[in-house]
């Protein structure tokens, strides 16, 4: 069985992530580590799980500890819980997948927390519980944040509330920086900080997406580019930001959208003011780049700093 949650539903309906008595192989997809922590967290509530490293989960590690390629058939009454399954045997992973390893009367849980096409299969196999916890749209932040600062104990006011989404960027590595960062100098977590309290430990950080959005669009790369490596952003901002790029030089590409408007937004007028300064292959050509600079963002590469600066030095 598959299904699909945001955040804050999922841990609503699921507070113990899988319940004691619910049996089988569970499989769950989240989008950032720190939702991983939350949900081992829980699941330590939830019973005694042995751990399983996805390194150590190979033919190998069945062979030492078991008898047959039966899982669990030595009767033994443990619970068991994958770290890493992106990096497990994937012949071990199929056979899971397929039935040849099993599982009686016992839970198998695993969370992945990047993309997977183990992950995918078994969504396609009815014997696995399969969940994907997805990103939050950029319209549902506030109910993001406001479900981390519930998960983390932080009371928030309105106005700080409000002050955080707009102040910093919207990730879950700066949310839970900021909420960590109140709840370390508040003196009383039953009552919500003040705004002024919190301005004075939270920093404005936020980049202003569409401000670079003009810059590109105008043609600006050496100001685009100079203002990315300027500015202190994080692997998740970066993604976000090179995701919206994609989605602004497609709307460049074919402005079209916008006659079907009564009203078209200032956003709108802009894009049809700059699609008549690019051609469609430029516009191919920087579309394609975008993507491949989300890739390394989402893959946390180390070198994408430097590629920012070798892009910057080629606009001269």
């Amino acid at each position: 069985m598959h299904s699909k949650w945001f955040p804050w539903d999922f841990f609503k309906n699921n507070p113990k992530v899988v319940e004691a008595d619910g049996k089988g192989i569970y499989a769950i997809s989240v989008f950032d580590s720190f939702l991983e922590s939350l949900l081992s967290h829980k699941l330590k509530r939830t019973g005694e799980f042995r751990v399983v490293v996805g390194t150590e989960f190979n033919q190998g590690w069945i062979d030492s500890n078991l008898s047959t390629m039966d899982l669990f058939s030595m009767g033994s009454t443990e619970n068991y819980r994958l770290v890493r399954p992106e990096d497990a045997d994937k012949k071990v992973m199929e056979d899971l997948i397929s039935g040849e390893v099993t599982i009686d009367d016992r839970q198998f849980v695993m969370i992945f927390t990047s993309s997977s096409k183990i992950f995918d299969k078994m969504a396609k196999a009815d014997h696995i519980n399969t969940t994907k916890v997805e990103e939050p749209r950029f319209w549902e932040q506030g109910k993001y944040l406001s479900f981390l600062a519930r998960e983390m104990g932080v009371p928030l006011g309105n106005d700080v509330h409000a002050y955080l989404l707009s102040a910093i960027p919207n990730t879950t590595g700066e949310y839970v920086h900021a909420l960590r960062t109140i709840r370390l100098h508040s003196e009383n977590l039953n009552q919500p900080m003040s705004l002024a309290q919190v301005k004075e430990l939270v920093n404005e950080t936020r980049v202003d997406q569409f401000a670079l959005a003009t810059l590109f669009g105008k043609r600006d790369k050496k100001s685009f580019f100079k203002s990315l490596i300027e500015i202190e952003m994080d692997f998740d901002a970066l993604r976000m930001l090179f995701g919206f790029m994609q989605g602004h030089l497609t709307r460049i590409l074919d402005p079209s959208y916008i006659k079907k408007k009564n009203r078209p937004s200032k956003y709108d007028k802009e894009i049809e003011m700059h699609s008549p300064l690019w051609k469609d292959t430029e516009l191919a050509q920087e579309i394609h780049l975008f993507s491949t600079l989300e890739l390394m963002a989402k893959e946390k590469n180390v070198l994408l700093k430097n590629r920012l600066r070798e892009l910057y030095l080629a606009q001269y």
